[in-house]
């Protein structure tokens, strides 16, 4: 048997005359980036209303890459009052560099939400970024 064209094997798998296609121009773990000013990797970012991190370090003007998903440990504040529980939403606070659970009125960006707690004494919550 002679081997299909990519279109005939198409029209085989996909009956349907026209389908919306969608290309995929980036995974959301390397989203390419080129930073205005030097950035460390795991440096974390707001483009666009949403927070992204660092996948390696950046050099202004070369392309760099930021990553949209996964697991990261996030600076929150420590003290009374600062434990943060698991499933909790997060937003970045970029004045304090930290993540907090309030959303400061809808105006900072929803980092993601924690899988495990952080108590008063933890420098530290771990977070799904946007998840």
């Amino acid at each position: 048997m002679p081997a299909r064209t990519p279109q005939e094997t198409r029209a085989l798998l996909f009956p349907k005359a026209k389908y919306p296609v969608a290309k995929r121009l980036a995974a959301l773990d390397d989203i390419p980036y080129v930073p205005k000013e030097n950035a460390p990797a795991g440096a974390i970012l707001v483009l666009g209303g949403r927070v992204w991190v660092a996948n390696r370090n950046l050099l202004a003007g070369y392309r760099g890459s930021l990553t949209a998903v996964g697991v990261f440990s996030f600076p929150k504040a420590t003290g009374a009052g600062t434990a943060i529980p698991a499933d909790t939403d997060v937003y970045w606070d970029a004045t304090a560099e930290i993540v907090t659970a309030e959303s400061g009125d809808g105006k900072r960006p929803r980092a993601g939400t924690t899988i495990a707690p952080a108590g008063d004494d933890n420098a530290t919550v771990t977070v799904v970024l946007g998840g």
